[in-house]
Order: C-alpha cells, then sequence, then structure tokens
C-alpha cells in the first residue's frame, strides 16, 4: 500500500489546486470589497452592482473548474494527491450549492 501524496503530480491536478487556490482568493477578496474597505451595497437583482458580482461570477466559476479538472485528473490521470481528494470535495459542495442557489427560489 502506497502512502497518499500531498501535492499533485499530474498537470490537471496542479490546474485544479490552483484553481480553487483562485476561488478562495476571489471569495476573500469580494469579503473586503463587501464588508471591509471599499463598502460596497448590493442590489436588488444579482448583477445591479458588478464590483461584487464579477468577482462572484469568477469564484464559482474558478470553483466549478476546478472540480471539473480535479475529477479529469483523478479519473483519467489516475491522480492520488490529498490536496486534489479535498478540490473535488469542496467544488461538488460548491457546485452544489450554485444548483441549489440557481433552482430553488428563496
Amino acid at each position: 500500500m502506497k502512502a497518499m501524496k500531498m501535492l499533485p503530480k499530474t498537470k490537471p491536478g496542479k490546474w485544479s489546486l490552483w484553481l480553487l487556490v483562485g476561488f478562495l482568493l476571489l471569495l476573500l477578496f469580494t469579503s473586503v470589497v463587501v464588508i471591509g474597505l471599499f463598502n460596497q451595497e448590493g442590489g436588488k437583482t444579482f448583477a445591479d452592482n458588478l464590483f461584487i458580482s464579477i468577482p462572484i461570477f469568477g469564484a464559482f466559476g474558478s470553483a466549478i473548474t476546478s472540480f471539473v479538472t480535479g475529477v479529469i485528473s483523478v479519473w483519467k490521470y489516475k491522480e492520488r494527491s490529498l490536496f486534489v481528494f479535498i478540490t473535488v470535495v469542496l467544488g461538488l459542495l460548491i457546485t452544489l450549492f450554485i444548483i441549489g442557489e440557481l433552482t430553488i427560489p428563496h
């Protein structure tokens, strides 16, 4: 039995990890914009304030892409690193959250 590696070895595995890092950075930037330095407020619709919505759309796109590249790297390239499995799980949860937000009205 081989020990699980921490960092990915395949190119899609590395992409998956960096896309998840990009998601976290964009989410942090959006939080700083809304809460902290810029004190922006949203409007009635999601796209009323582009200074908030563009980074969030980028973050969600990055998370979904991280999930897809992580699954490809595990399935096709047999990647077995811990960080790729974490990106797949987090990407799946974020993707399910986005689907729930788009399909179930509040």
